[in-house]
């Protein structure tokens, strides 16, 4: 039953009462919503991680999760919604960040997706995963005629920001 627990948890905390008790009804509720996830009935997986996420809003895996459902269902800006809030539970979730970018850029939201990498930067300055996701948005963003003329991150980076202000 504890490696049960364990598997739906945040930072190797399982799903628990404020005792410190594993709540079964927590459980049951993010397990139910990611099996209908895993079922492809996104819609259930979407009630249940709702419902699953009021009881424990500090969880962050529970926001990933949501918006991994909201995405399959093409409620991109969302999705990206959710991986934000569950990067500010979780700053180091460098799969979150990557899932996060590549939804907002999808969904139309370059300019915040490199935002959030170089929020991610002020918090982790050492992260290579918040660094080069900055660089590749950017890259995605940059007109086509620009990146083989000069492919380099920082000549995109100034072109960017040249190209950003009004």
């Amino acid at each position: 039953m504890r490696a049960r627990a364990e598997r739906f948890s945040c930072g190797g905390r399982p799903l628990q009462d404020p005792h410190g008790a594993p709540s079964a009804g927590r459980r049951r509720r993010a397990g139910w919503a990611e099996s209908s996830f895993q079922l492809g009935a996104f819609e259930d997986a979407l009630t249940g991680f709702g419902r699953a996420i009021q009881l424990a809003p500090e969880l962050a895996r529970l926001r990933v999760l949501r918006g991994d459902a909201l995405q399959a269902v093409g409620r991109l800006p969302d999705a990206a919604a959710d991986y934000q809030a569950a990067l500010k539970l979780a700053p180091n979730d460098d799969a979150t960040l990557k899932k996060a970018t590549l939804c907002m850029l999808e969904a139309g939201q370059g300019e915040q997706a490199i935002a959030l990498c170089r929020e991610i930067l002020k918090v982790r300055p050492d992260s290579l995963t918040a660094k080069l996701g900055a660089e590749w948005v950017m890259s995605q963003l940059v007109p086509l005629w620009h990146v083989p003329m000069m492919n380099e991150p920082e000549r995109n980076r100034a072109f960017h920001d040249g190209w950003r202000r009004p």
